[in-house]
């Protein structure tokens, strides 16, 4: 194996160390690359670790499909070839990158709940109140009141917007919520731009098909208490223009208006 001292192996050891590898491990697996099929003692001794402490990383490296292991008296291990390896942390880093958003997004909405600006908007008065909403705002309140949100969040929306909706992380806000118990339907129009994110996201909460939603207003209500209602079709966030509410005479219309849609809409095809 080559020298441990070199500082471009012990760098290449540390890259290894980040996707995921214990120190133990990237050595292991390096040596055994090197080495080729190899039975635990060759391991042992190139990487200068115990018997004992071999065995138990070379089947941790099993676990983690970086070697294998054909059986026999003694067993021969193979190290995976350097592509196959790269696609494993690959995949890795993608399933702890999606992870730690999610958990990102759930921190999001739990700051959002303790914040003390939640307890200033309390304690005004129970007034109506209208905003009007331009670019990025249409999003920051649609994710603020699904964070209040205790009970359902019921949302219209055209299949263009399902998409945008995907890239701005809305839908991972609304799984999230889904998470916490709070139940989320979705009506949109499913064509062959979203279907796949349609099928993927219907796995988390509640959606259906409706035709020619173009033609129909797009907005969204939490718990009853406000509704968003876009102004504009949602093509490109930045466009975006949207009036929020409070008006229960608004809050109850929209809302027949949904189940009305709800009744006449259709499981989307998986």
């Amino acid at each position: 194996m080559l020298d441990s001292k070199d500082e471009l192996v012990s760098n290449r050891l540390d890259d290894l160390h980040s996707m995921g590898l214990t120190h133990q491990e990237a050595v292991v697996y390096t040596s055994l690359l090197s080495l080729g099929p190899s039975y635990a003692r060759a391991v042992c001794k190139d990487a200068h670790l115990t018997r004992e402490d071999t065995y138990r990383i070379l089947r941790g490296l099993e676990g983690k499909v970086l070697v294998q292991v054909i059986m026999g008296r003694p067993s021969t291990f193979v190290a995976i070839e350097p592509r196959s390896a790269v696609k494993t942390f690959v995949s890795e880093i993608d399933a702890r990158s999606t992870e730690l958003k999610q958990r990102a997004y759930g921190l999001g909405e739990w700051l959002e709940r303790v914040s003390v600006f939640n307890e200033r908007e309390e304690h005004r008065d129970e007034g109506i109140s209208v905003k009007l909403l331009f670019g990025r705002q249409v999003v920051e309140e649609a994710v603020r009141l699904l964070g209040q949100c205790r009970f359902e969040h019921i949302v219209v929306m055209t299949g263009k917007g399902f998409v945008v909706s995907q890239k701005t992380g809305y839908l991972d806000h609304l799984s999230l919520a889904v998470q916490r118990g709070i139940r989320v339907r979705f009506v949109t129009e499913v064509d062959h731009v979203n279907r796949h994110a349609v099928s993927r996201f219907s796995r988390k909460f509640e959606v259906r098909h409706h035709e020619d939603l173009d033609r129909m207003l797009s907005f969204s209500i939490s718990d009853n208490s406000a509704v968003t209602l876009a102004l504009t079709d949602l093509n490109e966030i930045d466009e975006a223009r949207a009036v929020c509410a409070n008006s229960s005479t608004l809050v109850g219309g929209f809302r027949s208006y949904f189940e009305q849609l709800w009744g006449d809409s259709a499981r989307p095809q998986r």
